[in-house]
């Protein structure tokens, strides 16, 4: 399956793309890479002054993955504005995080089920969601 990242914001991107199989271990490595490459252009703007990511702007990111794609640029505000890359450490683990679960999706079999099933499953997620907050 091949598999195209590309963080998009302005005139500015960046992508990666592979081919073969998607492994989770080689998704967390590909993401990991093209998420690392955004990083160190991060830093190379700074060490510069030169300007092509706008930190505290949303950056897009485009996923292709097979037949299907995820454009966040097309997204919502809501949804855009947690795509900010922030300089601090905690904000771009947090992106990296929200780049794997997008490629995660993408990259995953679609699994075939009945309407009985999907049912089950979405009570089944929503317990666990009610038990999660419950526990906070």
């Amino acid at each position: 399956m091949k598999l195209s990242i590309e963080f998009i914001q302005n005139d500015s991107s960046l992508a990666l793309t592979v081919d073969g199989d998607l492994s989770k271990d080689k998704l967390n490595k590909v993401v990991g890479t093209a998420c690392n490459e955004l990083f160190r252009l991060v830093k190379l703007q700074k060490q510069t002054g030169a300007r092509l990511f706008t930190l505290s702007q949303p950056v897009g990111i485009r996923v292709k993955a097979g037949k299907f794609s995820v454009d966040t640029l097309e997204a919502s505000e809501a949804l855009q504005s947690r795509l900010k890359l922030n300089s601090t450490a905690k904000s771009m683990k947090a992106f990296a995080g929200r780049v794997y679960f997008i490629c995660d999706y993408l990259s995953t079999t679609t699994e075939v089920v009945t309407v009985e099933q999907a049912i089950q499953a979405a009570e089944i997620h929503g317990t666990a969601v009610k038990a999660a907050q419950a526990s906070n």
